[in-house]
């Protein structure tokens, strides 16, 4: 469902003029259909049927998309500060994940003020950790010296002495000595998974810092082929055979790859699509088959196209079982991957990635 909100939303803001009013109602859309993604992942991990997604993350993103909801959460007497660097290197992580890493920071920071007036700042950036900086820090053990990008969360709260801060991350522990549950110590798990640690400024009397570091990419390690020579070309670019069990999804992007100049066919279950491969699989440029068709899945499609000896480029398509399909895919240069819900960009770029970076084999 939220495929189709994302998409079509999306396909209608590019049909737009730039100056119409509707564009911003549209982008409401999108950013509540965000939301709502980024929600039922959380419940997918919590539920044990989730992967944690890492992919290049821009962690004033981040913030950014988690605004709303924290503002929804600051009390109005608090004052919020935000310090956000942009055009800082990106790090590998989960977006959902370190989201949820910001609003434990903040709801922390709300809980130190005690329901009182004061300031809650958010500060991103990049810094170089040195040795001493790892040894006063938690989850540094393994750490190197080196660069990092860096998130932060001051409050003007009441501090902690340094016997408070030592215990700061054990679960059940709180400074007020009631404890609700696991605390911060929820989110270490989160801070060490990503190859990051923290470090806690505080002294009694004079608030407290929480700033969490992750590794920082190097700007070669972000860069990916973008397929631009499939993307500008006006002309006939080829068959592409589709199958979806969902028909608004399949007519979502019968419309953004067909706009895109590309000839499709598609079909619903994967034994029909077998068929199709059977009679005309050879021409077809693409395959793009989602992972839960009926009567036989994309993934059992796939692996037979293969065993036939077919190396056309494929795009399997899940909601769910992204890590186990990623898993089956590894070995095979021509086979990839894109998660719903995902978006007009999203789609093509995943399409112009496939076919140019498409490798022969005999």
């Amino acid at each position: 469902m939220l495929t189709s909100i994302l998409g079509y939303a999306s396909l209608a803001m590019k049909k737009l003029p730039a100056s119409s009013d509707v564009r911003k109602d549209l982008y409401m859309v999108i950013s509540g259909a965000r939301q709502a993604v980024d929600l039922t992942s959380e419940m997918l991990v919590y539920a044990g049927k989730g992967a944690i997604e890492f992919e290049s993350v821009d962690i004033a993103r981040v913030v950014d998309n988690m605004s709303s909801m924290i503002n929804s959460i600051v009390p109005r007497k608090i004052r919020l500060v935000q310090k956000v660097t942009g055009d800082l290197p990106r790090l590998k992580g989960d977006q959902v994940q370190l989201g949820q890493v910001l609003m434990n920071l903040v709801a922390n920071a709300i809980d130190a003020l005690d329901q009182e007036a004061g300031t809650i700042q958010i500060t991103t950036g990049l810094t170089e950790v040195d040795a001493a900086g790892l040894r006063q820090s938690f989850f540094a053990s393994e750490a190197e010296v080196g660069a990092y990008l860096y998130l932060s969360v001051k409050d003007s709260g009441s501090g902690m002495d340094a016997v408070q801060v030592s215990k700061i991350f054990d679960p059940f522990y709180s400074e007020k000595g009631v404890s609700k549950g696991l605390g911060l110590s929820s989110i270490s798990g989160i801070v060490r998974q990503h190859g990051g640690f923290a470090h806690v400024e505080s002294s009694l009397g004079e608030g407290s810092e929480f700033t969490v570091y992750f590794p920082a990419l190097s700007y070669s390690e972000v860069l990916s082929k973008q397929g631009s020579q499939f993307r500008s070309s006006s002309q006939n670019k080829g068959k592409i055979l589709l199958a979806d069990d969902d028909p608004r999804i399949r007519s979502l992007i019968h419309s953004i790859l067909e706009s895109a100049h590309f000839e499709l066919t598609s079909t619903e279950d994967g034994k029909e699509a077998m068929k199709m491969v059977a009679e005309n699989g050879p021409n077809d440029v693409l395959f793009l088959l989602d992972c839960t068709t009926p009567k036989m899945s994309g993934t059992e499609v796939y692996r037979q196209i293969r065993a036939q000896g077919l190396t056309t480029p494929v795009i399997l398509i899940s909601g769910y079982h992204q890590e186990q399909v990623i898993s089956n895919i590894n070995n095979d240069p021509n086979a990839h991957f894109i998660k719903k819900p995902f978006n007009v960009d999203e789609l093509l770029d995943q399409v112009d990635r496939a076919l140019s970076e498409q490798i022969l084999t005999s």
